[in-house]
């Protein structure tokens, strides 16, 4: 109820990228499309549909900067016609809040799910009453998590499918040690 409203036909790729850290968004039925660049979270905020009988579908591919926490709820993420890189990406090195995903489609990315290719501490990562499928895994892994840390890990209640066809599902190097 305190959530703002977005519109497929608004402006709310900026909306988003310029939220204060905290702000909850609902997204109105439609399809969001941001395939030539990347949706910049630059704050904490929650994103979720507006109606669950008509879930929202954000087509595009999410980079995460600046400490942020993010959650996702009951969205559909769908990397049709994006450059192929994974729905979600952790750009700078520092300490994150916790991504969750909960009640979520996540479909037709070619790298992977997430990625985390720098010195970033996750708090955690729940991922929830999710299907995950055709995220192929050419040039990465699904689950990437390279260089950074996540403190705890949840996949529940979710069913994968046609996915991580060339790489592992599971990449979890403990590079720990670099984050100071």
């Amino acid at each position: 109820s305190d959530a703002t409203v977005l519109t497929a036909d608004g402006d709310w790729v900026n909306a988003i990228q310029d939220a204060a850290a905290g702000t909850k968004f609902a997204l109105a039925p439609g399809t969001y499309t941001l395939t030539d660049a990347k949706l910049k979270i630059n704050n904490s905020v929650i994103i979720g549909a507006q109606s669950s009988a008509d879930l929202p579908v954000l087509n595009t591919c999410i980079q995460v900067y600046g400490g942020a926490a993010l959650h996702l709820y009951q969205i559909i993420l769908d990397g049709t016609d994006t450059d192929g890189a994974q729905a979600i990406d952790y750009k700078e090195e520092g300490s994150f809040g916790a991504l969750n995903i909960d009640g979520c489609e996540v479909r037709n990315y070619t790298k992977g799910f997430y990625y985390i290719n720098v010195a970033a501490a996750i708090t955690s990562v729940t991922i929830n009453n999710c299907i995950i499928h055709d995220i192929v895994c050419e040039g990465g892994d699904m689950f990437d998590c390279r260089k950074g840390y996540i403190a705890e890990f949840k996949l529940t209640t979710s069913t994968i499918y046609a996915s991580a066809i060339k790489r592992d599902i599971f990449r979890m190097d403990d590079a720990s040690s670099t984050l100071g």
